[in-house]
């Protein structure tokens, strides 16, 4: 794997408390085998980003780690939008998008960064829960080893993309990380990066891959493990991303049916006002 090939990107925004610990996790386990770190928030959060940021690379010599930038992004956002200011700053041939409360193992990045750099889509096939002492959560075991929900599209060209909807593993506490992607960034600016349109919570990672998968004929590959520190959100929030999720699905078919496959890239890297801040110079 070539460091200077890769770029790892994390959206952060909001009250997430597991942030600072996975950053240092994620920072021991790869942080010297990538280009650089981009981290995307909005301007609440920034102050307590950059806190965390300054705390953590402390930690650190200067030579142990690689570029790492910190992106705030002014006005109204969303994961879609921060992440398409995110990789209009970045430099690396491969990005890898990575939730804020996920640590990735040096050994999945770099199977992920073979499937992009091979012309592939790469995302998380298993998820793993874990406890505050790094331990996976395996509490609950089940008979049953997996339950996937799939979605196939084909379109009039013959391009067709399968890819998990979502997929639980009960025996393992575990789930599929289709918000933790590996793409070629050719692809992602081919597709127009994700679309900020879509509101709320989720669908918009499964989206990209998708539009990318019908104007590309890249391949979508479930890829290795990752650990989650879970962060339960309460019942009124829990359903408000149901609903989310269901109405940004909706509105993602009624594009595909239309022949609609570009996000908002474009759009996004005019129109927003953001400002860098640099941590570690690459």
């Amino acid at each position: 794997m070539k460091k200077n090939n890769i770029s790892f990107i994390i959206p952060c925004w909001g009250d997430r408390h597991e942030f600072e610990k996975c950053f240092m996790d994620n920072l021991k386990n790869i942080g010297s085998n990538v280009a650089e770190i981009i981290i995307g928030t909005d301007n609440q959060t920034a102050i307590s980003i950059k806190s965390i940021l300054k705390k953590t690379i402390s930690s650190f010599s200067d030579n142990a780690l690689p570029s790492i930038r910190l992106i705030v992004v002014f006005g109204k956002v969303n994961k879609s939008l921060i992440l398409n200011i995110c990789y209009k700053i970045s430099r690396s041939k491969n990005i890898l998008f990575c939730d804020c409360d996920v640590i990735i193992p040096l050994d999945t990045l770099r199977k992920m960064y073979n499937h992009s750099e091979n012309g592939d889509i790469a995302y998380i096939e298993k998820v793993h829960n874990i406890d505050i002492d790094n331990t996976i959560i395996d509490k609950n075991m089940s008979t049953i080893s997996s339950i996937k929900n799939l979605i196939k599209i084909t379109a009039n060209n013959g391009a067709s993309v399968t890819v998990e909807k979502n997929a639980i593993f009960p025996s393992e506490s575990a789930r599929s990380g289709p918000g933790i992607i590996a793409i070629n960034r050719e692809f992602f600016k081919i597709a127009d990066g994700y679309n900020s349109k879509l509101e709320g919570y989720g669908w918009e990672d499964i989206d990209l891959m998708i539009r990318v998968g019908l104007v590309s004929h890249a391949q979508i590959k479930p890829t290795g493990i990752a650990h989650e520190r879970r962060n339960i959100p309460d019942r009124k929030t829990l359903d408000r991303r149901l609903l989310s999720d269901s109405r940004n699905y909706q509105n993602c078919l009624a594009n595909y049916c239309i022949g609609e496959t570009k996000g908002t890239f474009t759009y996004d890297s005019t129109n927003t006002k953001y400002e860098t801040f640099n941590y570690i110079q690459g």
